[in-house]
């Protein structure tokens, strides 16, 4: 977390998370020989290992062989534990799947859990700054509604794309 904090931190002050005009820099991943180096960038899903036990989720990981990405290593660090982050919050007591999936000449990371769900109506808001799906007077998580917009931003300065799916809640 303060890593991350150390990257994030000048790209605010800087307003460069709000540009769509900065070239972070590239740091090649590939599959390694056990397929999980794309997603263990700096250790995200160890880092977060404990707390899915403690929680008593379990988390699968799989990715696909060939998957190969070029991108700023700290930015791909950040996404996956914002995405593995909010998922094990949904999914307590369940299961956390993440997988890194060849799509064309792309890399498709799906972060999927068994948790509540949201309303589909609220996919889109779901990437805003400050929004936190559900009503405030109810709510019993706590967020300060800035980690999916920022897995948004930097999925753009990497020229990618993210987006949520839910059938809503239940």
């Amino acid at each position: 977390v303060d890593q991350e904090r150390q990257v994030l931190a000048p790209l605010a002050e800087r307003g460069e998370l709000e540009r769509d005009d900065v070239d972070p820099p590239v740091q090649v991943f590939a599959q390694g020989p056990g397929g999980e180096e794309l997603l263990q960038v700096a250790g995200v899903v160890d880092d977060l290992a404990e707390r899915a036990r403690s929680a008593g989720v379990t988390v699968a990981v799989a990715v696909a062989a060939g998957a190969t990405i070029e991108a700023d290593p700290m930015g791909v660090r950040t996404v996956v534990n914002n995405l593995l982050d909010k998922a094990l919050r949904a999914a307590a007591g369940g299961r956390v799947e993440i997988r890194a999936e060849r799509a064309g000449g792309e890399v498709r990371l799906v972060v999927a859990d068994d948790g509540v769900g949201f309303p589909p109506t609220e996919a889109a808001r779901l990437f805003t700054k400050f929004y936190r799906c559900g009503d405030e007077l109810r709510r019993t998580g706590r967020g300060t509604g800035l980690g999916l917009y920022i897995v948004e931003r930097l999925m753009r300065l990497e020229r990618g794309h993210v987006h949520a799916a839910s059938g809503g809640p239940g």
